[in-house]
């Protein structure tokens, strides 16, 4: 899926919606409009947060849900994080590295990691930000 075609579902969504809709309206529509379209997707899939212990020992010390995964193909993958926000704010991208690096933990491929912001005024635009482990560097104090 290229970033056109997601730029297309997400207009689709908000201009159906509006801008005074819920956040899980947003997902479910949008879990809607991608399975429509052929692409299988995982609401809120579950991803864990390690700790291993000096005996050797792992915890899992948080749980975190990926509002859309979307399988493109057998081998491709995206994550979609989905905001009812007028801006960016750099714990919505925090979010994002946690999620990716657990996916990175269980060794699963991901094509691409979309943070997509439904804005709450009705003279804005929904945006979306692609976010890679490859950027996390710049992001690292936004919060």
């Amino acid at each position: 899926m290229d970033e056109i075609h997601l730029e297309r579902i997400v207009d689709m969504v908000y201009y159906q919606l509006s801008y005074f809709a819920k956040e899980a309206f947003y997902q479910r529509a949008m879990a809607l409009e991608l399975n429509c379209q052929g692409y299988v997707v995982d609401l809120e899939k579950s991803v864990s947060c390690f700790y291993n212990d000096s005996k050797g020992n792992q915890h899992t010390i948080s749980q975190d849900r990926i509002d859309l995964y979307v399988h493109i193909s057998p081998s491709e993958k995206i994550v979609l994080e989905l905001k009812h926000a007028d801006s960016v704010k750099g714990e919505f991208i925090h979010q994002m590295y946690r999620y990716l690096h657990a996916l990175s933990d269980k060794n699963e491929k991901i094509q691409a990691a979309y943070l997509i912001c439904f804005p709450k005024s009705p003279d804005r635009k929904p945006f979306f930000q692609k976010i890679s482990l490859e950027d996390e560097k710049k992001y690292c104090f936004m919060v």
